[in-house]
């Protein structure tokens, strides 16, 4: 980990050689939040120690990017203020590929009224 220590400063993970086997991790990116802290730079982590074999520096970066985003994605059950919603719609709508987050999955879907209708069960 520390060999790629200015890959990582890149992401915003900042750390340094604490003893043994051990790291003291200084730094983290700032779209995290403070429940997503660990787990995030744990995958992090896992994701340079893996691609490392098999992935080219710009593929692991876009991986790395990739990662934090996801981490940093407003959760399921997760309770937002109408105006954060505008917002990241907004933002949505800036971006170059608005329909699918980094890893691929679908952030917006189209549903015919009727569709619409029969999941409410109102047809």
């Amino acid at each position: 980990l520390l060999e790629n220590d200015e890959f990582l400063r890149r992401f915003g993970v900042e750390m340094e050689r604490f003893g043994g086997n051990t790291v003291l991790v200084r730094g983290v990116p700032s779209t995290l939040r403070n429940d997503e802290i660990e787990g995030g730079v744990m995958e992090v982590l896992e994701r340079l120690r893996d691609g490392l074999k098999i992935l080219t520096p710009s593929e692991l970066a876009r991986e790395m990017l990739a990662t934090i985003a996801c981490r940093s994605a407003v959760k399921a059950g997760e309770r937002l203020s109408e105006a954060e919603m505008e917002r990241l719609l907004e933002e949505l709508a800036q971006t170059d590929l608005p329909f699918n987050c980094p890893h691929s999955r679908p952030t917006i879907v189209r549903l015919s009224k009727e569709e619409l209708e029969s999941r409410f069960r109102r047809r």
